[in-house]
């Protein structure tokens, strides 16, 4: 039993066809056909119920799989410690979405960066269920994954540190209700609204308690902070994510006394198989943990 054998057999679980996995790992397909092949005459059962429309893994196979995870896993790991010298702090890989990327991740590995100059990085912006196949398939040791969400099921992780923090009503400097003192939800409902995808539930609230309107504006993160610039729109955003703006009067809240408790979740994770986290990778989980328990609060108002 060889580690391109192990491979091969997680490729296709992953992929879903022989073919698929030999392109992903630019081998022609006979020669992945003959590794599973090998790999099955040394356990002694066939891993995959062949002949049916799916492929699926048998009752063996299933339990096979964990192994063969796990084994590559350790395998990577010691290959990067082989690699790297002890005052590098190693390798880190981080995976989240792309809300969760620009106000978590990004000044993370920039403090990261700080006190290990010479660590290596992998980080990657994806969907919530690609982040989670990720950390799954061992490619990440840690994750920031919006909550609540319906996650992959099958998909075994552990929770290091959470985040709750408001979303709050953001307009610019020269917006018609930037000055006023005191607002109530129903001085701001008929304000133009961007809609920001901070987490699905927040859209959906969002959608719920605004007016209907014939055109709405669903636009990620930064696209939104330019937006509202122009003085037009009012966007809900998160603490963390413009608190310099905020600092520097470059943004305003809006002081809505009977505001709705928007807000948003996040976890950091990991998977319970990965692993002692150690050197450069313990501490960016430190230090996105303490960003995340650490969030900035609601801003004051300007006046």
């Amino acid at each position: 039993m060889d580690v391109d054998q192990l491979r091969a057999f997680v490729q296709i679980t992953r992929d879903g066809s022989f073919s698929r996995a030999a392109e992903t790992l630019l081998i022609a397909q006979p020669t992945i056909s003959n590794r599973i092949h090998a790999l099955e005459k040394q356990i002694g059962a066939p891993l995959f119920v062949r002949g049916g429309r799916r492929l699926q893994l048998t009752p063996r196979g299933e339990r096979f799989l964990t192994y063969a995870q796990r084994a590559l896993e350790l395998l990577d790991e010691g290959v990067d410690a082989a690699r790297t010298e002890p005052r590098h702090g190693g390798r880190v890989s981080v995976a989240s979405t792309p809300t969760l990327t620009a106000s978590l991740v990004a000044p993370a590995l920039a403090d990261l960066l700080r006190l290990f100059p010479h660590a290596g990085v992998f980080a990657d912006t994806v969907a919530c269920e690609q982040v989670m196949h990720l950390l799954d398939d061992g490619i990440v040791r840690l994750a920031v994954v919006p909550s609540p969400y319906a996650y992959p099921p099958g998909i075994e992780w552990q929770e290091l540190a959470r985040l709750h923090e408001p979303l709050l009503p953001v307009v610019a400097p020269t917006h018609p209700l930037a000055n006023r003192e005191a607002l109530t939800w129903a001085d701001v409902r008929e304000v133009e609204w961007l809609h920001v995808p901070w987490t699905t539930t927040h859209l959906h609230d969002l959608r719920r308690v605004l007016p209907t309107r014939d055109v709405t504006l669903d636009v990620p993160p930064a696209v939104a902070r330019s937006l509202v610039r122009t003085s037009r729109w009012a966007a809900f955003f998160p603490p963390s994510a413009v608190q310099r703006d905020l600092d520097r009067g470059e943004l305003r809240v809006l002081p809505v006394v009977d505001l709705p408790d928007f807000h948003r979740d996040a976890l950091l994770i990991r998977h319970p198989r990965g692993g002692q986290l150690r050197g450069a990778q313990a501490a960016l989980a430190s230090l996105l943990a303490e960003r995340m328990r650490g969030a900035p609060r609601p801003h004051e108002a300007q006046p």
